[in-house]
């Protein structure tokens, strides 16, 4: 299931960005951004498999990586499913089976803000669509 996080559009450095925490911002799609004000309250939608373990070899943007800690593993065979805490943030990230993460490891992680879906919080309507 898709995690729904609770969170709040904020204007840092002229882009537009969501605040999942005191410590953890993510960057709007442009898309999206135009479609969303400063403290508007808002609900990120943000699939498991866009949260994934970081890989050195691969390049992304440096406000997509962050740290957290693994709480839970479900190991599901071609993957594994890992339940995470990130900066207080309780979600589910999935990494390959065959990778080794356990329960109490601290991970670097890359979220894929580029996949990011936004709800408003009060009407609970997709900010693009409306619907």
């Amino acid at each position: 299931p898709m995690n729904l996080l609770p969170c709040t559009a904020v204007q840092k450095n002229s882009q537009m960005k969501i605040q999942l925490s005191p410590e953890w911002f993510l960057p709007v799609p442009d898309i999206t951004a135009q479609h969303i004000k400063p403290g508007q309250k808002l609900i990120a939608g943000i699939r498991p498999d866009d949260i994934m373990l970081h890989n050195p070899k691969k390049t992304c943007p440096d406000e997509w990586k962050i740290s957290g800690r693994v709480d839970v593993i479900e190991p599901l065979g071609n993957e594994t499913h890992m339940h995470l805490n990130i900066s207080g943030v309780k979600l589910t990230g999935i990494c390959e089976g065959s990778k080794e993460v356990a329960a109490g490891k601290k991970v670097n992680l890359v979220c894929n803000a580029g996949n990011l879906l936004m709800f408003d919080e009060e009407s609970e309507k997709s900010i693009i669509s409306g619907k």
